[in-house]
């Protein structure tokens, strides 16, 4: 392998040879005999391709590039100063004096061009584009122009950072959405951000809706259209003056119709997750997130303060429910920390505390349940509360579920059961116990048919059915009182 290349200053050309003995040097050719000077050997035989010979950035009684250049534009303007000192030397290194012509560009087109004597400071004004600018200067002399210097800022406003610490909250009973942000304080090229200039656009989504252009506040607020249940989320873009920004996006958000018990979700998919709210209440940016068909937190630098909600489930006051879920700690070496509330609204901290702030370092699946009631109808929500301190391991959680226990209306449990089994080993038991008298819930059950002796019933295995039906007696137990349960206007559910 080998190579050839001319000298554009010299006009000489090069070739980098590898000859037939195996040894390989640098030659210089006679391109008008064709005869090779030796330059050097490569001692260890090596084989150069594309060899380049690189041109002179001048020539030698031009001047030598421009020093100290610099830009100075005050905060988002688009004029201002460009200043440097002309060189006192030749590009080869020979005192320079004289007058010298500069050139300034921008981003390769010229904003200006003057005179200046040799080594002296100059600051030229300019009026450059709204972006970033590639601003070079060169000066030339009669024998050519020097090497250009360059320096690279953006000038004007800057395109800002994306807005921070997007919140979305929605009002489940007016389906009322309210958005709040914090604007951005940087550009995205430490340009300069104006806040007046600020405006921002907001898009809501699913649906990608811009719902608000030009908004100068810091906080956006609508109605949501009435729909099923649906996860909401909202991205807000910051435009500082003619440059538009970085887009932020909000935490999602679960509204319109509620789910209905049974409610099962093992995560198995992640539209699963989307239906629920997580809130990063330490604003860390480490919080809840769906992962390998389960839901895990994990905070490296901060202290857990995030919640992982439930969407809305239609619960009735005339009956109890289970609610329940699996968690665990992906390292026992490690104390995670986990609580539990239940309630309305979607303040976790407003509702119920079901389940204390707990220690554990588990790596199985931990089962949690609490059998629960409400005082009203309505729309309710589990809120489970990571809490562990930084730099521990992943909580996971799996397999949430609320679902119906026993109405208040139900009997309650017979008793006196007695079991007796036929004699001599027949598969045959008489079976006699003794019917409720209450509700599940403690009021008084009345017989329509008058008074409820004992119950007895025969069991055998299947025979054919008798020629005629045997005697049967209906008598439905009503309840006679409705029982009532205690309940404040504080609490909106409770363990029965």
């Amino acid at each position: 392998l080998q190579s050839a290349a001319f000298d554009s200053k010299s006009g000489t050309l090069y070739w980098a040879a590898q000859l037939e003995d195996g040894t390989s040097a640098l030659y210089a050719i006679d391109t008008d005999t064709g005869e090779a000077f030796l330059v050097a050997d490569f001692e260890d035989g090596e084989e150069i391709v594309g060899m380049w010979v690189k041109a002179p950035e001048a020539e030698d009684d031009a001047p030598a590039a421009v020093a100290d250049l610099s830009v100075r534009f005050a905060e988002g303007q688009t004029t201002g100063q460009v200043s440097f000192t002309a060189p006192t030397t030749t590009f080869a290194g020979d005192p320079l004096s004289g007058e010298l012509t500069y050139t300034i560009l921008a981003n390769g087109e010229e904003v200006a061009t003057g005179t200046a004597e040799a080594g002296k400071y100059v600051s030229v004004e300019v009026s450059l584009e709204n972006g970033e600018n590639d601003i070079s200067v060169t000066v030339s002399n009669a024998a050519g122009s020097s090497p250009a210097s360059h320096v690279t800022a953006w000038i004007g406003a800057d395109a800002p950072v994306a807005p921070s610490n997007i919140i979305l909250i929605i009002n489940q009973e007016t389906l009322e959405a309210t958005l709040t942000w914090d604007a951005p304080a940087t550009g995205q090229h430490s340009g300069y951000v104006s806040p007046d200039l600020l405006t921002y656009n907001v898009t809501r989504y699913p649906g990608a809706i811009t719902v608000a252009e030009g908004l100068r506040a810091t906080t956006f607020t609508e109605a949501l259209p009435e729909s099923s249940m649906t996860v909401y989320y909202y991205e807000v873009t910051a435009v500082n003056g003619s440059q538009k920004g970085k887009t932020g996006r909000s935490n999602s958000v679960t509204a319109g119709g509620a789910l209905t018990p049974p409610y099962n979700e093992d995560f198995a998919q992640r539209g699963g997750f989307d239906l629920y709210t997580v809130l990063d209440s330490n604003k860390d940016s480490n919080t809840w997130e769906f992962a390998y068909g389960r839901v895990r937190y994990y905070g490296e630098e901060q202290a857990a303060d995030d919640w992982l909600i439930t969407p809305n489930v239609q619960l009735q006051n005339d009956r109890t429910y289970k609610i329940g879920f699996k968690f665990n700690a992906s390292d026992d070496s490690k104390m995670e920390r986990l609580g539990v509330n239940f309630g309305q609204g979607d303040d976790p901290t407003n509702m119920e505390v079901m389940l204390s702030p707990e220690e554990f370092n588990n790596t199985d699946d931990i089962d949690y349940e609490e059998e629960i009631t409400v005082d009203e109808p309505g729309y309710y929500r589990m809120a489970i509360h990571a809490l562990s301190d930084a730099g521990q391991g992943f909580i996971t959680v799996d397999d949430v579920y609320i679902i119906e226990g026993t109405k208040f209306t139900a009997p309650a449990a017979a008793t006196d059961i007695v079991i007796t089994p036929a004699p001599r080993g027949a598969l045959q038991a008489t079976i006699r116990f003794v019917a409720p008298t209450h509700t599940f819930r403690g009021a008084t059950l009345a017989s329509r048919c008058g008074a409820v002796p004992p119950s007895s019933r025969s069991l055998a295995p299947p025979s054919p059915a008798p020629s005629s039906p045997l005697p049967t007696r209906t008598c439905p137990m009503v309840p006679t009182a409705t029982a009532s349960s205690p309940s404040t206007a504080r609490v909106p559910a409770k363990k029965p």
